[in-house]
């Protein structure tokens, strides 16, 4: 399964993502050699969520296959931090990588309080489900011992919490387990107080939970009242997000390059990197734009529309040609962001 955990090394190489709509396409996708697979509902925006039913079965269908790729969901626009983590429970649960938009939240101090309801909601969530299974199999009193020793809380430098589907409750991944009692009394007063915590100290002990969040700047976010990229990097950072998404909300035409220069998204990528976060970019990305994304370097490159059948129409279904024409270019990287053009 893919790992999450709070610091991922620098890429090395380029990625190529595909966002798919189904189980039958992720099975495309697979074949094909893609090394990212992401779960999303074109039909519902950029980042809709898909329903639970779409999602057990993508994730039934990914966890069966040999070398299994990276693998994530969308779970739509962050409105109310509660509510989300309650209506995305399961996927929450199946997926070790969930994206989530900004939209409509340009006030910082609502952000901030939507976003720590939802990080300590997460975190009661992972609490919960990893007390019943150490109950199961006799480890909460000691866990607990340990914990009472130890009251710090220093989770939040332990980076081998690398977090994996979580299928399997029984592993000793300690994602969950640095959750246990302390961590979800915590996590239920933040929830509580309905994100009246600050930000930075939520953010210290949320660790584990934020690990999977993966939050994402919109290169349009004045047109859509999202926060600009300089506060949604800050919100990556405090919450040691390990990887932070470059996307545009608003799929009418004008994509990433439209909003954003390629010095522009090197500046986020290296921002991101400072923390051990990577750059994952985004936004009705046509093959027209590789002169660009070359001069990016060693990124995460995530497509929807440009592997369509109908790129006008990214509801159309994948076009395995497509897909191998974005394949051989994200493999053509060879290890320098340097092309012989200047970076603009």
């Amino acid at each position: 399964m893919p790992l999450v955990s709070t610091y991922r090394a620098p890429l090395t190489t380029r990625q190529l993502l595909v966002s798919v709509q189904n189980s039958a396409e992720a099975i495309m996708a697979h074949k094909a050699g893609v090394p990212w697979i992401d779960l999303k509902n074109p039909q519902l925006g950029s980042l809709g969520r898909p329903s639970n039913e779409t999602s057990q079965k993508f994730f039934d269908t990914l966890t069966a296959l040999p070398n299994q790729p990276h693998f994530s969901v969308a779970l739509g626009e962050l409105e109310d931090g509660q509510t989300l983590a309650e209506e995305a429970s399961l996927l929450l649960s199946l997926f070790p990588i969930a994206k989530i938009g900004l939209a409509q939240q340009a006030d910082s101090l609502k952000l901030q309080s939507v976003l720590s309801q939802l990080m300590a909601r997460i975190d009661i969530m992972h609490a919960r489900s990893t007390q019943a299974a150490m109950a199961g199999s006799g480890a909460l009193t000691e866990k607990v011992a340990m914990r009472g020793a130890s009251h710090s809380d220093t989770s939040h430098s332990d980076t081998s919490h690398s977090d994996t589907s979580h299928s399997d409750t029984s592993h000793s991944d300690t994602s969950h387990s640095d959750t246990s009692h302390s961590s979800a009394n915590k996590a239920e007063s933040a929830a509580g107080t309905e994100g009246s915590e600050p930000l930075a100290e939520l953010a210290d002990h949320q660790v584990a939970p934020a690990a999977k969040i993966v939050l994402a700047i919109y290169a349009d976010w004045q047109n859509v009242s999202a926060p600009p990229p300089g506060d949604v990097m800050e919100l990556a950072r405090q919450y040691r997000c390990p990887y932070v998404l470059v996307d545009t909300c608003r799929k009418q035409g004008q994509g990433l390059f439209h909003y954003m220069s390629p010095r522009e998204l090197i500046e986020l990528r290296e921002q991101a990197a400072s923390f051990g976060a990577q750059l994952v970019v985004a936004g009705s990305l046509r093959e027209s734009d590789w002169p660009k994304l070359d001069q990016l370097g060693p990124i995460i490159v995530g497509v929807r529309g440009a592997v369509c059948s109908t790129s006008e129409d990214r509801t159309s279904s994948l076009s395995p040609e497509r897909i191998e024409r974005w394949l051989k270019w994200s493999m053509s990287f060879r290890g320098s962001h340097s092309t012989g053009a200047s970076i603009t």
